[in-house]
């Protein structure tokens, strides 16, 4: 299916072109930045936020994100639905940028 969806990630709530049901997490990064504040992390999406996962989580619950196929290309999207931004930030760069928020 072709046809918008909305992209939510904290504050931000814009809509994305949906081709065949899908969106690549480089759209999203583009708009978004993500990248830039978090280097080499990972976009994933979900129909569910953040409290959600926590709650899945906490039960012992596995949550569920979009399907992606190849890794960064999300499958299967519905146009007129809403999604939610999830990061996977890299333990490295998370490190790096604990060690220099310390040093400050």
């Amino acid at each position: 299916a072709s046809g918008e969806v909305v992209i939510k990630y904290n504050m931000y709530k814009e809509k994305f072109e949906v081709k065949d049901g899908q969106l690549t997490a480089k759209a999203i990064d583009e708009v978004y930045c993500l990248s830039e504040v978090m280097p080499n992390c990972k976009i994933h999406l979900s129909e569910h936020n953040t409290e959600e996962k926590y709650k899945v989580e906490s039960a012992g619950g596995t949550f569920e994100y979009v399907f992606e196929d190849p890794p960064g290309t999300f499958q299967h999207l519905d146009p007129d639905k809403e999604y939610f931004v999830h990061i996977m930030e890299d333990e490295k760069e998370f490190r790096k940028a604990q060690e220099e928020a310390r040093q400050k």
